[in-house]
């Protein structure tokens, strides 16, 4: 793996050429990593991957904000789109 270093982020490149990015966490209470620690254990993870995991749950999930955000956009739709679906919706 090459790695470069940024701001507190290290830019990996995998195997598979995908670029990944390591993201440090300071200042981790204790118990809190102990129980990482654990909770990795029972899933058979290291704690990487299990915060990986955590992380890519809780970031596929839109905020709030977005969701609001998403429905101020105008919706545009032509008379055609609309037939369509009409026509889609009989079949």
């Amino acid at each position: 793996m090459l790695c470069k270093q940024n701001a507190g982020f290290e830019s990996m490149k995998s195997e598979q050429g995908k670029n990944n990015r390591s993201l440090f966490v300071r200042e981790v209470p204790e118990e809190v990593h102990a129980a990482l620690r654990v909770r990795a254990a029972a899933e058979g993870m290291s704690v990487s991957a299990y915060v990986l995991r955590l992380l890519t749950g809780e970031t596929s999930t839109p905020t709030v904000a977005e969701v609001f955000a998403r429905r101020r956009e105008p919706v545009r739709l032509t008379n055609e789109d609309i037939l369509s679906a009409i026509h889609e919706g009989r079949r």
